[in-house]
């Protein structure tokens, strides 16, 4: 398997190659965004594009990203390995690399690198870090889904580029790219013409992909007699199976960090449209009380309302924080008097909103301007 399946910057796919392409640009060029910031801006896609080792030849005359569906993968999966961050200095929003992950990444090598971006994918992106929502389940459930199409059929045909896009890749192209990127798929493309991307004529497995897979499929199976399937006990067990395979994959990434509490002080700025007030409170206090000291701040009277507390984890993952009084069966959910500042991982440059009183939906953005 291993002499078969040898693993460098472009084999078995270019993964390796054009996700370091991307990252050493951004690390060498802060990127400035608007609107949410949860991806590239339009003005960049075509820079980016051909630093791919095949940019998209495309007839869009106003490109998204996820009109560049390789593009549009990278991004998910720089997100998701927590290398590519989103920051905030007053108004304004910009991606960069976090420089600490970017060392620990480089020391890597090809092959570890590969097999960390393949379980990265697998088990650590959500669909909501690109606004997707195509995939509720556990990845690798719907990468299997997927797959039973290639075992029905041994490859996938597309008749023209709307069959693809439309009908059959409608909102997941960027999973079908990312097949291709890793080799686990080969994909044969037509020209595209004006007002088309991807024209993709087929899709077939490759050997490697079909073994990854066999190898998936057999680690749910050997855990199957489980009342429940635990997500890190399908996670551990994968990576056992490609170890045993790739026995040089010792190093992982991202690296293994605990949310450690950070006791320090915090210079917050509250927006409330143009209104600004700023903030400093102890990181050992509950967001319950973060709350209190906007709402009097703002000179808000009527503190009987329902709110919430929103963020994005590093990744991009999304996250809320809700009022005491809020009865909530999610066994996920964290009430505002239960959990601290300083609890979260909460970087300099990074906003929270904070949705007060439902009815008029008072929205107020919270920065962490500096950490004391």
């Amino acid at each position: 398997f291993y002499e078969k399946n040898m693993i460098t910057k472009q084999t078995p796919g270019m993964i390796v190659s054009d996700f370091n392409s991307i990252a050493t640009y951004i690390f060498k060029n802060k990127i400035l965004v608007k609107g949410k910031g949860r991806q590239f801006p339009v003005k960049l896609l075509e820079t980016l594009n051909h630093l791919l080792t095949h940019p998209l030849k495309h007839g869009f005359t106003q490109p998204q990203q996820k009109s560049f569906p390789h593009l549009h993968g990278l991004y998910w999966l720089l997100r998701a390995s927590g290398l590519l961050r989103l920051k905030q200095r007053g108004k304004k929003k910009y991606f960069e690399i976090n420089a600490s992950y970017y060392q620990k990444w480089g020391e890597l090598n090809d092959m570890e690198q590969y097999c960390n971006l393949l379980d990265i994918w697998w088990f650590h992106t959500s669909p909501e870090i690109i606004d997707s929502y195509g995939f509720q389940q556990e990845f690798y459930f719907s990468l299997l889904n997927l797959w039973g199409k290639f075992v029905r059929t041994k490859a996938l045909h597309f008749k023209d580029y709307e069959d693809f896009m439309l009908n059959q890749a409608y909102g997941r192209a960027h999973i079908y790219s990312l097949l291709e990127l890793f080799g686990l798929v080969k994909v044969d493309v037509r020209s595209s013409v004006q007002g088309t991307g991807w024209n993709v004529k087929t899709i077939s497995p490759t050997n490697l992909g079909v073994q990854l897979i066999a190898r998936l499929t057999k680690t749910l199976i050997s855990i199957s007699d489980k009342v429940s399937l635990n997500y890190d006990d399908v996670e551990g067990r994968f990576i056992l199976e490609i170890k045993s395979q790739y026995p040089q994959w010792v190093r992982h990434f991202p690296p293994k960090e605990k949310t450690k509490f950070c006791n320090s002080t915090y210079v917050i700025g509250a927006y409330l449209g143009k209104t600004y007030e700023q903030i400093i409170m102890k990181s050992n206090k509950k967001f319950s009380d973060l709350a209190d000291e906007i709402l009097s701040s703002f000179e808000i009277e009527e503190w009987e309302h329902i709110y919430d507390f929103y963020y994005d984890s590093v990744t991009g993952e999304k996250h809320n924080i809700v009022h005491p009084r809020i009865d909530q069966y999610d066994e996920d959910c964290v009430h505002a008097d239960k959990i601290r500042l300083g609890d979260i991982i909460w970087e300099e440059g990074t906003s929270i909103i904070f949705v007060f009183n439902y009815m008029a939906e008072q929205r107020y953005k919270i920065i962490l301007e500096k950490v004391l």
